[in-house]
């Protein structure tokens, strides 16, 4: 394990939180994900992990840490680390920055990903918030010499309030992936999501079109640190909230992948089950 970067990672989420001299709002999310491959050279694992937000005023801190098992034998497979933090003194305006470091001992590599984003908020006649301009950026270093930098600009519609009740909003992102190293290639790729908000169900879908390899999403929250080529899929999820304070959220995600040396395209399906509760 390398435990300098995995300090220097550490260091970032502490400087972050302590940097907030009150904890006014508070969320933490724990999950659970199956991983299940059609390939016979991917290993079936088990993702747990948590996820934390704490936010005052202006400014927010995101931590969140994965812990990835083989399913046969429970052997350590990959664990990943985040620190994010977001400022949003600006009027309608949030920039972030942050890291993901990803230490592997499974088929991928080690590598740290840095995170950049911004975003801006368009406000209707009526106050309420109708649409969000903004953009992503990682810089990602593998220790397999491999170099990649992603850039994910994204426009978010708000229909609000929509019929019979509640709100929807509609995302649609670009990812453009440039990748350097012993096989440098260029690939893009297209994400779409529709989210149904009507208290206290919220349901949604996602659809991925293109191509993809060491490709970051949800915002940095998750890396794929393979040279797998990620193609086409899609995902659904149900979030119940039993009280303002307490939620579960059910998923399932399939898409389709050819992986690294193989010819022939898989597809990997992933079921989630997370817990959230708000302080």
């Amino acid at each position: 394990m390398s435990y300098k970067k995995l300090i220097v990672v550490s260091g970032v989420c502490l400087s972050c939180i302590f940097s907030l001299p009150t904890m006014a709002a508070t969320s933490l999310l724990g999950y659970s994900i199956p991983i299940d491959y059609t390939s016979d050279g991917k290993t079936d694992t088990n993702v747990v992990g948590g996820y934390g937000y704490f936010g005052y005023n202006s400014e927010s801190v995101e931590i969140e840490y994965d812990r990835v098992t083989e399913r046969s034998g429970g052997a350590l497979y990959q664990q990943d680390f985040l620190g994010m933090y977001t400022y949003y003194g600006l009027p309608y305006t949030r920039l972030k920055a942050g890291m993901h470091y990803v230490q592997s001992v499974g088929e991928g590599v080690d590598g740290i990903v840095y995170i950049a984003g911004a975003a801006f908020d368009q406000v209707g006649r009526y106050g309420y918030q109708s649409a969000t301009l903004g953009m992503d950026l990682y810089a990602s270093t593998y220790t397999n010499s491999t170099r990649v930098i992603q850039v994910s600009p994204y426009i978010t519609s708000y229909f609000q309030p929509a019929w019979p009740f509640g709100y929807y909003d509609l995302t649609t992102k670009v990812n453009l992936i440039a990748v350097s190293g012993a096989k440098p290639e260029t690939l893009k790729g297209v994400e779409t999501a529709l989210t149904c908000n009507f208290y206290p169900w919220k349901l949604a879908a996602k659809a991925w079109f293109g191509e993809s390899k060491y490709g970051v999403y949800s915002g940095g929250n998750i890396v794929y640190n393979t040279a797998d080529l990620l193609l086409h899929g899609y995902g659904v999820s149900a979030t119940y909230s039993f009280s303002p304070v307490l939620s579960l959220k059910l998923g399932y995600q399939l898409q389709y992948l050819q992986v690294d040396g193989e010819t022939s395209v898989s597809n990997v399906s992933k079921l989630s089950y997370m817990l959230g509760y708000n302080f």
